[in-house]
Parts: structure tokens; sequence; C-alpha cells
């Protein structure tokens, strides 16, 4: 058995019960999240931080660097004098 990216089950979403599976984790995860909703999340919360952050360039790198390691790393490996 096998859901992909979910295209088949998020067409008849709104018309039948569909169940979802699949062997690998990463769709379960699409899927699960694909087909919960009927709409797309607004994310307002989101916004508003990354607004916030976008007016303080240090603030901003300060968070990407710190909260996300594997964007330090690329960005060390990359840029120069970034960290």
């Amino acid at each position: 058995l096998f859901a992909g990216t979910g295209c088949v089950g998020d067409y008849f979403k709104d018309k039948y019960k569909v169940i979802s599976n699949d062997f690998l984790y990463y769709s379960y995860v699409f899927n699960k999240a694909k087909l919960s909703f009927s709409a797309t999340p607004k994310f307002n919360k989101f916004r508003e931080d990354l607004l916030e952050r976008m007016t303080n360039p240090d603030e901003a790198k300060a968070y990407l660097l710190l909260s996300r390691p594997e964007i330090k790393s690329i960005c060390e490996k990359y840029f120069k004098n970034i960290s």
C-alpha cells in the first residue's frame, strides 16, 4: 500500500473518507498534514515573528544561527565572517 504525494487522497477527501497509508514515514507526515485540513493554514504567528525579526538584522542572524544548527553549518561553510 502506498500514499505517495497524496494527490488522489486530497482530490477525494471532500467526497469520501480517505484512509492513507505508506511504508515511508515522510509520506505519513506529509499526508497527515495535507489530508487533515481543508483550508491552507494562515501561519499568522509565524508571519508576525518573522516580520519582527526582519526589522532587526542582528536579531534575525542570531535567531537563525542559534536556533538551527544546520543553517549555521551551511553559513559557516559558504560565507565568511558569518558567526
